[in-house]
């Protein structure tokens, strides 16, 4: 059955990723594919100070050499099998989690519709490959710790280095999850056991350290960012400074007493929210109705363990979120697949109920919900920017390459093969409406982003000529190709 389901879920999705290599890449895809491109013409150390953590572009390109694939293509073909690793994981850990399910199918069909992970299958980003191996790495250590053996410990911290080659968050997983066995009073062997490959790793890296100038090479790459998850006079820090700027601002006659406390209930304010939005409605109804049902409560030894994960998760985004002020929707995936892996487990429990209990127009209409919900999810994509790409191709094919563009988006000057001479205005906020600024250049390809009554004035004065918009019907297009006109 595990197999059957793997190459189901192997089917749909590549139906799902080939739906949208038509769709529009962000920003940091097209990073990824630049560096790969780098690596490929100019080897490990130029792709490296492109981007200082170049693993998965790196794969890109080996892929592109194997199969002679576009980078693009080749990117889609690599998190293809990242998502068939991902999917098998995830089945499998639910039958490790609860190994009395009756129906096999059930994770099949609550991965494949969860619309929180299909707004990326269109997005190149190294998070695929994190969240796969990050997802074995926790069935390994799960069966590790219902059954032990070497090989599960063995695989665990195989996997979870693996992961660490995607995102330096994995760090994080490697030092945390082992205290886990302490926490449940089990042998300090096992615990010796689940970080054995990493105290090896880490006294060769002690070797490295004395025999080379490695400490003051700039090879650690993103390493350095896992300082503030063990940093607590930094995080207390930020806190303080937060909850000042906080207090001061908003709530200036409570500055003294309640500052922390504001600051601290916004980011998990914020977290909570954006939890609750990519777990998604019918997810978040069933997820908090089977919790609290005492009828089909949870039975399994290993809640607590996978209520841990869950928390180690959501510990690295809360940090994140704090230091940074950014969260993204992809930070919160792993934490979301894991409650899954509840809400799973609940629907199997009411399909069980409305069996045993002749309830069968419930189970109709909970059958009908959940192909609905199938539907939407498979057929779900979080990028509504395809005009950028179409008014990128047009650009390519209309405008000659030695044509200087002035844009103020990168996926503009990727799709338009400009990235050699197009000026990306938005890394240092050029003004266009300075004389001086569209000097030197002859066309502007602009994302209008709320700046129409700029170009509507440069229009006015004659400086710009309309060449191409994807749709003019549109009250504002969200692109537009201009002529800059030089008197």
């Amino acid at each position: 059955m595990r197999r059957l389901g793997f190459i189901l879920g192997g089917i749909v999705a590549l139906i799902a990723l080939c739906s949208d290599v038509f769709d529009v890449i962000g920003n940091d895809s097209i990073l990824y594919i630049q560096t790969a491109e780098i690596y490929k013409e100019f080897g490990f150390q130029a792709a490296f100070d492109k981007y200082n953590w170049p693993a998965y572009s790196i794969l890109i390109a080996w892929v592109h050499a194997g199969t002679g694939f576009t980078l693009i293509n080749s990117a889609y073909f690599l998190n293809f099998i990242l998502v068939l690793i991902l999917a098998d994981a995830f089945f499998r850990l639910y039958w490790e989690v609860f190994p009395e399910c009756k129906f096999h199918w059930i994770p099949l069909v609550i991965f494949l519709a969860y619309s929180g992970i299909n707004d990326y299958r269109a997005e190149i980003i190294r998070d695929w490959g994190f969240w796969a191996f990050a997802m074995l790495a926790f069935l390994y250590f799960i069966r590790a710790y219902n059954k032990g053996g070497k090989a599960n410990y063995f695989f665990w911290q195989i996997c979870m280095s693996v992961a660490l080659i995607f995102r330096v968050e994995a760090v994080v997983f490697m030092l945390m999850l082992p205290l886990f066995l302490l926490f449940s009073r089990m042998p300090v062997l096992k615990f010796i056991q689940a970080t054995s490959l990493f105290w090896g790793a880490g006294i060769v890296l002690l070797v490295w350290f004395g025999l080379t100038d490695a400490f003051e090479a700039d090879y650690w790459g993103k390493l350095g960012e896992i300082a503030p998850y063990f940093d607590v006079v930094g995080v207390l820090s930020v806190f303080k400074q937060g909850s000042l700027q906080i207090a001061e601002q908003v709530f200036p006659h409570h500055a003294d007493s309640h500052a922390v406390l504001f600051m601290v209930a916004g980011l998990l304010g914020v977290l909570s929210i954006k939890v609750l939005a990519k777990l998604g409605y019918l997810y978040l109804f069933m997820g908090i109705a089977g919790w609290f049902n005492r009828q089909i409560a949870v039975r399994s030894k290993t809640v607590s363990l996978v209520l841990f994960l869950i928390f180690v998760c959501l510990f690295i985004v809360f940090v994140f979120f704090a230091f940074t002020k950014v969260l993204a929707g992809r930070y919160i995936i792993l934490a979301s697949l894991l409650m899954l892996v509840f809400i799973a487990y609940f629907l199997e429990q009411v399909i069980i109920y409305c069996l045993v209990n002749n309830k069968k127009s419930y189970l109709v209409g909970l059958m009908c919900l959940l192909l609905v919900n199938f539907i939407v999810g498979i057929t779900h994509s979080g990028s509504k920017k395809i005009d950028l790409k179409n008014i990128g191709i047009w650009t390519d094919r209309n405008i000659p390459g030695h044509a200087r563009v002035l844009s103020n988006e990168v996926r503009l000057c990727f799709y338009s093969n400009r990235q050699s001479n197009c000026h990306k205005s938005s890394y240092d906020k050029i003004d266009i409406l300075n004389n001086e600024a569209l000097l030197g250049y002859d066309y502007l390809l602009w994302r209008m982003k709320g700046q129409e009554s700029v170009i509507n004035t440069l229009l006015s004065l004659g400086k710009l000529k309309q060449i191409y918009a994807v749709d003019d019907s549109k009250p504002s297009a969200s692109a537009v190709l201009y002529k800059i006109v030089n008197s």
